[in-house]
C-alpha cells in the first residue's frame, strides 16, 4: 500500500509481500538477482535472516524514504544505493530486536539506530485556500496526533513548516498586489475628477440660472450630493460586476472559487467601499469648485490660470521626495531586503516602505511632464493682429495658447495611465523572466537528462553527445550527490558535496555565475581546471570549516562509502560562493577527467543540456526530441527549467502574477481610452459656442474635425511619451525592491512590443472621439445652441 501512494516508489518487478523482501534496484544488480532468489541480511547483533526476494524496485527519486532525520542537515535526500525494504512483522519480529542486542552489547555503539514512523498525508482539499488559515488547521492536526502517544515521540511538521512560511509570503503578497492596486484606485480618483471638471464647466451655465432665480449654494450643493452619490453606487456595483467577470475570465472560476466566500465578500466589500470613497470625493470636489465660483468669473481667464498643483510645486516637492528617499534607502541597502528559506522557517522581507518610491516616482514624474508641456504652450500663444494666416495652425496655437494648462492636465492624466500599463508591462516581464533564470539555475540548464538505476546502458562522459537531438544545442556531463566525498585538510576533515564537471563544456550549457567566484569569473574558473585537472575550487562555508585557503593541498576521498573508494590530492586554487545546477549546495568544484581517471568505473550522475532556443516552444521541440530519440529506448528521467523549483526558495518567486497584471493593464488601457474620450468630449461641451461661430463664419468642417484632432492628439502625444518614460522608471523601482525574491538579482526587462499595445489604444481612442465629436459639432443647430446659450 505504502508504494501505491508514494509516487516516487517505482516497483520494477514484483511486489513486497509479508514473508518476503523488496531490495533496491542498484542492490539487485551488484549481486545479480532476481525475483525468487533468496537475500541474507547480517544484523548488527551478527545475526542472519533470509527471505525470499519479491520485488525489485527503483527507489533513487523517494525522498520521504531517505530525507535526513537529523537536525543539521533535516529534510536533506542522502540516498542509499543498496537498500532492503521488509513487512513491518519482519521489522518488528526479527530487525528491531537485533538492534535492541546490539545497543546492549558491551563496547558496540550503534550510528544508525532504528527508526519506526509513521507517514501521515493529509487531505489538502479540506485545507482553506488561504496559508495562514491553513497553518492553524494544520497545527491543530498535528497537536491532536502528538496527543495520541504524549511524550513518546517526535513530530516533524513539514506541511505546518511551509505553510508557516507561505503565510509570511502571503502577507508581503497582499501588500505587493495593494501597491500595484492602489495605482488603479488613485487613476479612478484622477478620471472621475478630471469627468467631474468637464462636467462641471458644462453645467455652470444651468446653475447660474438657479441662483438667478433663487436656489443657493445649499441647494446647489446637496443636488451636487445626491447626483454623486447615485452616479457613484451605480458605478461601484456596476464596476464590481465587471471585475467579477473579468477576474473569472482571466484568472478561471476555479481560482476564485478557491478563495473562498469570506475572502471574495471581503476583496468586494473594499472595492466598492474604495470605489466609492475615491470616485465620490472627486466628483464632490470639483463639482464644489464650481459651485463655489462666482457668476460672472472670467472662464478664459481661469481657463488659462495654472493648476493648484502647480501653484503650490508639489511636483518639485515630490521630486525632492523621491531623490532624498532615494539615496537614504541606497545608502542603507534597504533594496536588499532578506532571501526567505523554507529550510530554515524565514520568510522573504521585503521593505514594504519602499513600495512608496515607486508611486512616488509615478505621480511626480507625471507632474513634472505636465508642467513642461504646459510651460512650453503657455509662451506658443501668438500676438494679436490683424493676419491670421493659415486657419488651421492660426487656430490650433491660439487654442493651445489659451488653455495651456487644460491641454496639460489632460496630458497629466494620460500620462499616469500610459505610466501604470507601461510599469506593469515591464514589471510582469522581468519577474516571469527572473522565475525562468531561478529555475534554470536550479537544474543547472534547460535541461537535466539523469540515467535510472534501471537504465539499459552505463554511460560515460563522452555519451553526453547521445543527447545533441533536434534542438538541443550542447551538453555536458556532471558527477554529484550529496556527501559523495570526505574533504580532509590539515586542520579537519567533513563530508561534503563533490561537482565534477567538464570544463570545456560546462560553461557552454549551464547560466554564468560570475559574481560567485572570489578571482574572475566562471569562465576563468573552468579554463584553470582545464589547464590543470589536478585544481580545485571550494565553496566558502566549507574553505572556512576546513581552516583551508587558496594554495593548500585537500585530500580528497572519492566516490566515499563504496568499494570503489579512492583518495587524491588536490590543491584549492581559488573559491566560490555558489554553483548553478546545485540547489542543494556544492561544496568543491573539480574535473570530471581527474575524477573519472582515479575512478574510471563512476558514471556521470546526470547531463546537462541547453536547448537551441531559449524560449517554451524551443524548449518543448527539445523535450519531444528527447522524448522520441535517446528516452524512447531507455530508462531516463528528464527535468526542465519549467517543471523544476526549488525547494528552499520562497513562495512569492513562483507567483503568476500575469493574470493580475493583465487585469490592471486591461483596465488601464480602457481607462486610457475613457481619458481620451473625456478631453474630446470635454472639448465639445466647453466649445461648442466657439465651433459654431467659426461654422458661421466659414470654416469648413473638415478643418474643425482636425482642429479638434490636433489638439486631442496634442495631449495623446504629450502624455504617451511622458508615461512611456514614467513607467519605465516606476517598473525600475519595482524590480529593484523584489530582488531578494530570487537566487539570481532579477534583469529589468523591457518588452517593447508589448508597449506597442497602449500606445496604439490611446492613439486609436483619440482619433475615434475625434470624429464622433466633429460629426456631432457639424450636427449642431446654431439656432437652438445660441437661443440655450
Amino acid at each position: 500500500d505504502y508504494a501505491d501512494r508514494d509516487a516516487t516508489i517505482q516497483m520494477v518487478e514484483g511486489a513486497l509481500s509479508p514473508d518476503g523482501v523488496v531490495i533496491s534496484v542498484e542492490a539487485a544488480q551488484a549481486m545479480g538477482a532476481h525475483i525468487g532468489d533468496r537475500a541474507s541480511v547480517v544484523l548488527p547483533d551478527a545475526s542472519r535472516f533470509e527471505a525470499r526476494i519479491t520485488g525489485i524496485a527503483d527507489l533513487s527519486r523517494s525522498r520521504s524514504l531517505f530525507s535526513s532525520r537529523r537536525g543539521g542537515d533535516l529534510e536533506t535526500f542522502i540516498y542509499s544505493r543498496n537498500s532492503i525494504v521488509v513487512s513491518p512483522a519482519v521489522f518488528a519480529d526479527t530487525v528491531l530486536p537485533a538492534y535492541e542486542r546490539a545497543a546492549t552489547t558491551v563496547g558496540r555503539r550503534l550510528k544508525n539506530p532504528p527508526i519506526r514512523e509513521i507517514d501521515i498525508a493529509l487531505q489538502r482539499g479540506l485545507l482553506e485556500a488561504d496559508p495562514a488559515t491553513a497553518l492553524l488547521q494544520t497545527r491543530r492536526v498535528a497537536a491532536d496526533i502528538s496527543a495520541v502517544a504524549a511524550h513518546q515521540d517526535y513530530l516533524l511538521d513539514n506541511i505546518s513548516n511551509t505553510l508557516g512560511v507561505a503565510a509570511e509570503d502571503a502577507a508581503v503578497a497582499r501588500v505587493l498586489f495593494a501597491f500595484l492596486g492602489i495605482p488603479g484606485l488613485f487613476l479612478a480618483a484622477m478620471l472621475a475628477g478630471y469627468a467631474g471638471t468637464v462636467l462641471a464647466d458644462a453645467q455652470r451655465r444651468e446653475q447660474a440660472t438657479l441662483r438667478v432665480r433663487g436656489a443657493s449654494r445649499r441647494h446647489l450643493l446637496r443636488m451636487l450630493a445626491l447626483r454623486t452619490a447615485l452616479l457613484t453606487a451605480a458605478g461601484s456595483i456596476t464596476g464590481l460586476a465587471i471585475g467579477y467577470v473579468a477576474a473569472a475570465a482571466t484568472l478561471g472560476q476555479a481560482s476564485l472559487a478557491q478563495a473562498g466566500p469570506t475572502i471574495l465578500a471581503t476583496s468586494a466589500l473594499l472595492g466598492c467601499v474604495g470605489g466609492f470613497i475615491c470616485t465620490g470625493l472627486a466628483l464632490y470636489v470639483t463639482g464644489r469648485r464650481t459651485i463655489e465660483r462666482e457668476i460672472d468669473e472670467d472662464r478664459a481667464r481661469f481657463a488659462a490660470r495654472p493648476p493648484l498643483w502647480r501653484r503650490a510645486r508639489l511636483d518639485i516637492v515630490g521630486a525632492a521626495i523621491v531623490l532624498v528617499g532615494t539615496f537614504l534607502a541606497v545608502r542603507a541597502d534597504a533594496f536588499d531586503g532578506a532571501a526567505g528559506s523554507v529550510y530554515f522557517g524565514r520568510a522573504v522581507e521585503l521593505n514594504s516602505s519602499l513600495l512608496v518610491l515607486p508611486i512616488a516616482v509615478w505621480i511626480t514624474g507625471s507632474l513634472l511632464a505636465a508642467r513642461l508641456l504646459g510651460s512650453v504652450l503657455a509662451r506658443t500663444r501668438p500676438h494679436s493682429t490683424s493676419s491670421l494666416g493659415r486657419p488651421l495652425p492660426s487656430l490650433y496655437r491660439l487654442s493651445i495658447g489659451r488653455r495651456p494648462w487644460a491641454i496639460a492636465n489632460g496630458a497629466f492624466v494620460v500620462s499616469l495611465i500610459v505610466a501604470l500599463a507601461t510599469c506593469l508591462t515591464a514589471f510582469t516581464s522581468s519577474y516571469e523572466a527572473a522565475k525562468s533564470r531561478d529555475a534554470r539555475y536550479a537544474t543547472g540548464s534547460d535541461i537535466r537528462i539523469t540515467p535510472t538505476p534501471t537504465s539499459q546502458r552505463t554511460y560515460a562522459v563522452h555519451d553526453a553527445d547521445l543527447f545533441k537531438v533536434d534542438g538541443i544545442a550542447s551538453t555536458t556531463p556532471v558527477i554529484y550527490a550529496t556527501s559523495n566525498v570526505i574533504l580532509r585538510s590539515a586542520r579537519t576533515s567533513d563530508p561534503a558535496n563533490l561537482v565534477a564537471v567538464d570544463p570545456g563544456t560546462f560553461g557552454g550549457v549551464a547560466p554564468s555565475m560570475d559574481e560567485g567566484f572570489d578571482h574572475g569569473d566562471m569562465a576563468t574558473a573552468l579554463q584553470t581546471l582545464h589547464d590543470d585537472p589536478t585544481a580545485m575550487y571550494v565553496a566558502r562555508d566549507m574553505a572556512e570549516f576546513l581552516k583551508t585557503k587558496p594554495g593548500d593541498i585537500l585530500h580528497v576521498l572519492l566516490e566515499r562509502a563504496t568499494p570503489n573508494q579512492t583518495e587524491v590530492d588536490l590543491h584549492v586554487v581559488g573559491l566560490f560562493e555558489r554553483l548553478p545546477g546545485f540547489p542543494d549546495g556544492a561544496d568543491a568544484l573539480m574535473s570530471i577527467h581527474k575524477h573519472t581517471q582515479t575512478v574510471p568505473s563512476k558514471s556521470p550522475d546526470f547531463f546537462l543540456a541547453a536547448a537551441t532556443s531559449n524560449d517554451d516552444p524551443g524548449l518543448q521541440r527539445a523535450l519531444e526530441s528527447l522524448e522520441h530519440g535517446p528516452a524512447a529506448t531507455d530508462h531516463l528521467q528528464i527535468d526542465t527549467r519549467v517543471t523544476t523549483l526549488a525547494r528552499d526558495q520562497s513562495s512569492l518567486a513562483a507567483l503568476n502574477v500575469a493574470g493580475l497584471t493583465d487585469l490592471d493593464s486591461a483596465f488601464a488601457l480602457a481607462m486610457a481610452a475613457i481619458a481620451s474620450a473625456i478631453f474630446v468630449f470635454g472639448l465639445l461641451l466647453q466649445r461648442r459656442r466657439e465651433y459654431i461661430t467659426l461654422r458661421a463664419q466659414g470654416l469648413e468642417p473638415r478643418t474643425i474635425r482636425l482642429l479638434i484632432t490636433a489638439e486631442a492628439g496634442t495631449v495623446a502625444v504629450a502624455g504617451t511619451v511622458a508615461g512611456l518614460i514614467v513607467g519605465l522608471a516606476m517598473g525600475s523601482y519595482f524590480v529593484d525592491i523584489l530582488r531578494p525574491l530570487f537566487v539570481l538579482a532579477p534583469a529589468y526587462t523591457v518588452p517593447l512590443g508589448a508597449l506597442a499595445v497602449p500606445v496604439m489604444l490611446v492613439f486609436v481612442a483619440t482619433i475615434v472621439s475625434s470624429i464622433t465629436a466633429s460629426r456631432l459639432v457639424n450636427r449642431l443647430e446654431p439656432t437652438e445652441l445660441l437661443r440655450d446659450e
